[in-house]
């Protein structure tokens, strides 16, 4: 599957030195990062962009990771969640993936690791989005 070359996201921290750290670990190519403080106007970035990725902070002001997916399963159906913190064990990482999230990103952000974790997403998210096939197309028989 081909992706676009640049790929903006949603960045829901009240950290912008977080979203530096960030964009300077996916760098130059990436797309621009849109910050969010709160989860209102992370949802506002969301519907005014393409950005089929929203990175959160696990706990940021007036909520946490629970609020953001119980908003994306209602509101945003087509777009990936990545969380983000400053430690986690595998108790909280296979709580987060059941209850929705894609991956986890512990902070400071390393490169390589950003980079895959959030290409991985965006083809997940592009995937979900992309229609079923038809099944009404004629089949090839031999």
């Amino acid at each position: 599957m081909d992706l676009p070359k640049t790929q903006d996201l949603v960045f829901l921290t009240p950290n912008s030195a977080d979203a530096e750290r960030l964009s300077a670990a996916l760098g130059w190519a990436w797309g621009h990062i849109h910050r969010a403080s709160t989860l209102w106007e992370a949802a506002q970035l969301l519907t005014q962009t393409d950005a089929s990725v929203l990175v959160a902070d696990a706990v940021f002001p007036g909520g946490n990771w629970k609020d953001v997916v119980e908003f994306l399963s209602a509101n945003q159906r087509g777009v990936t969640l990545v969380l983000a913190a400053n430690d986690a064990d595998e108790r909280f990482w296979a709580e987060i993936l059941n209850w929705g999230a894609y991956d986890l990103l512990l902070k400071p952000f390393e490169a390589a690791e950003s980079r895959r974790v959030l290409r991985n997403a965006i083809s997940f998210a592009v995937t979900r989005r992309r229609p079923l096939p038809s099944t009404d197309k004629p089949r090839c028989e031999t």
